[in-house]
């Protein structure tokens, strides 16, 4: 009789054993799970905030042109040397070398003045002239933009974002300019005169940083002046100059500099 109830008691713990063990076994696996299905949100999450890596392109479609904007011009100070030249000249090309200074009391509008310093080179068809009858150019004179300076009022009408090769993001703005002022045209005693100068152009500004920008700029200078004065040749050899009168004429050019702003950090816009 004990023998059979020792082998009772002895089945009884077997089979409590391995419940036990399957218990266990069930816990471990459930935990796994939950924690697997966790790690699983998390990622999901974390891609959801993050994304994928976006390029320069993407970010700009996606980002916000008005909020929190850069002024990039407001009530600030703008100092840019220029060179360029000119276009249009029969005889003589002009190199220009000048200086803008501007206020933008906003970011749309603002006041300057502009010098621009000539230096004169023979045109293709003054060196034919020089060739073909030497001593009647020689004898003569051929005008040339000495000065210009201007004061100018600029308004900014288109300014936004531009990605370069999808890759980096510049800020830029187109800007109109009307201005007067003086100009000096010199070549020969003949033609020398200093004229009223009506002013007027199109500009384009790529912003480096929050600080400088390459500036381009086309302008149309309505000023006054002859454009050749030459030995008339008369038969009575008194040497008399004849040549074309003074005239409003246009002057077109394009030049290039490089702006820097004052102070160097814009505002920023609400």
């Amino acid at each position: 009789m004990r023998l059979t109830n020792t082998k009772t008691t002895q089945g009884d713990w077997a089979r409590t054993r391995g419940l036990g063990a399957a218990r266990g076994l069930s816990l471990v696996l459930t935990v796994l799970a939950v924690s697997t299905a966790q790690f699983a949100v998390s990622v999901v999450e974390a891609a959801n905030i993050q994304g994928p890596k976006r390029t320069a392109l993407e970010k700009l479609q996606a980002g916000d042109a008005v909020r929190n904007r850069f002024m990039l011009r407001s009530d600030r100070f703008e100092v840019a040397p220029t060179v360029g030249f000119t276009l249009n000249d029969a005889f003589r090309r002009n190199v220009l070398l000048g200086v803008d200074f501007d206020y933008n009391w906003s970011d749309s509008w603002a006041v300057g003045a502009a010098l621009q310093y000539g230096v004169g080179l023979d045109s293709a068809l003054k060196e034919r002239l020089e060739a073909e009858r030497p001593d009647r150019v020689r004898q003569g004179g051929f005008a040339e933009l000495k000065l210009a300076a201007a004061v100018e009022v600029t308004y900014t009408p288109i300014f936004g974002k531009l990605a370069f090769l999808g890759r980096k993001v510049f800020d830029y703005d187109t800007h109109l300019i009307l201005g007067a002022g003086l100009a000096s045209v010199s070549g020969n005693p003949e033609v020398e005169e200093l004229s009223p100068m009506l002013v007027g152009g199109v500009g384009v500004r790529f912003f480096m940083n929050r600080s400088s920008a390459i500036l381009l700029q086309f302008k149309d200078q309505l000023f006054s002046y002859a454009l050749n004065a030459v030995d008339g040749g008369s038969s009575s050899g008194d040497g008399a100059k004849s040549g074309a009168a003074s005239e409003w004429r246009n002057t077109l050019s394009v030049t290039i500099g490089y702006s820097f702003f004052f102070p160097t950090q814009p505002k920023v816009s609400n």
